[in-house]
């Protein structure tokens, strides 16, 4: 294989993979607008926190009440049991100061996937209120009644029931609760 061919090759995963991602986002946003027809509001925030959980079934069984390992839409199986390590490496995969979300989002209101609007039209802020558009809501439909998004969709709506009317400071205090962010790790100190 020469380079033009690898670096063709390097490309379309990348894009697979940002595809993706932009479809778990468009998953939980229609999940959360199941429950809240006003839409996803902290939305940046909160959208950070519900993509762990649910990238991270095992760990969502374990911090929210009401959501059992037994709960058969996490789709758990041994592999997705935490590791020790696991527990000092997670958090630093999540966040507000997690950039990706910022072009994500964007992407999916420019195919007319996802609207936002700010909180409060009569004060400067950044939360946004985010909601899927009527062509939104049937890809995360389709995409929900797919072999391949089952198990994603199913996810997403066990962590919205679950922590959906959770504030995102709260979603942040259950996360580092259950992920603390300094101890001993195996190979040292972790330190955040």
């Amino acid at each position: 294989m020469n380079a033009r061919s690898r670096e063709h090759r390097r490309t379309a995963d990348a894009a697979r993979r940002l595809a993706g991602h932009e479809l778990r986002i468009l998953l939980i946003v229609a999940a959360a607008a199941e429950t809240h027809p006003g839409g996803m509001t902290d939305a940046l925030t909160r959208l950070a926190k519900f993509d762990f959980l649910v990238r991270h079934p095992a760990f969502a069984a374990e911090a929210l009440d009401g959501l059992s390992p037994d709960d058969p839409r996490l789709h758990l199986s041994e592999d997705d049991a935490p590791r020790r390590e696991d527990r000092f490496l997670l958090p630093y995969h999540y966040g507000p100061w997690d950039e990706r979300y910022l072009p994500v989002v964007g992407a999916l209101i420019g195919r007319d996937l996802l609207t936002a609007r700010p909180v409060s039209l009569s004060q400067i802020s950044r939360d946004l209120v985010l909601l899927p558009t009527p062509s939104g809501r049937t890809l995360a439909e389709e995409s929900a009644r797919s072999t391949v998004w089952r198990a994603v969709a199913d996810r997403c709506t066990a962590v919205i029931d679950a922590a959906g009317s959770l504030s995102a400071e709260q979603l942040t205090a259950l996360i580092a609760t259950h992920l603390p962010w300094s101890g001993t790790h195996p190979l040292g100190e972790a330190n955040r």
